[in-house]
């Protein structure tokens, strides 16, 4: 079956179709994913997609983070954690694509915080900025202790959101659980909703 036939990569381009859409407008940086609630794999299989270069590829770079939230606090510094840990695993990668792997961030002390994350993803996005259009922060916490907890974490955050950076969530039609977000943020929030055809 070619890749054109093919259910998945059909669906992979109709998303990456979708979300350069909606990401024409500069002013859309926080971009929510409202999918199926089985349509989970369909999402990784569009993130993982996006780290291969072909006719579905967006000029963004997404940085998918999946930490439980159980506080701000430790959420913040578990974020924290994840993109430092995950930069130094890839040294070895990145200099096989040519990426400088000099980004003098990991010995900096980040502040656990929403304004400590987005200050640190700055840095990611001011470092490596000529090899993608923004970074699209994806957080998807397969665990929330409280939504309305995560939710002020997340306007915090948005607050302190750096130019080319865009804040991405993923929820489910079946519960629309960053809906007080897209109301509250406006013409910068975008809500995607593919037509997946899950069953």
């Amino acid at each position: 079956m070619s890749q054109a036939s093919n259910p998945v990569m059909q669906r992979i381009h109709a998303m990456s179709a979708l979300w350069m859409q909606a990401c024409e407008d500069d002013k859309a940086d926080v971009v929510i994913w409202r999918i199926p609630q089985n349509a989970g794999r369909m999402m990784a299989a569009f993130l993982q997609a996006q780290k291969q270069a072909g006719p579905w590829t967006v000029p963004d770079y997404f940085m998918h983070l999946d930490a439980v939230y159980d506080t701000g606090f430790e959420y913040s510094r578990t974020l924290n954690e994840a993109v430092l840990g995950s930069y130094a695993a890839s040294r070895e990668s990145l200099e096989g694509q040519g990426v400088s792997v000099d980004w003098g961030a990991p010995s900096q002390r980040w502040p656990d915080s929403p304004a400590g994350v987005m200050a640190l993803i700055d840095s990611v996005a001011r470092h490596h900025g000529a090899h993608f259009r923004s970074l699209a922060l994806t957080l998807e916490p397969p665990t929330v202790r409280d939504d309305a907890s995560m939710a002020m974490w997340l306007e915090r955050a948005i607050e302190h959101l750096p130019d080319r950076v865009r804040l991405v969530l993923v929820d489910t039609i079946e519960t629309p659980r960053w809906q007080r977000l897209a109301d509250g943020f406006g013409e910068r929030a975008r809500v995607l909703q593919p037509l997946l055809g899950m069953s």
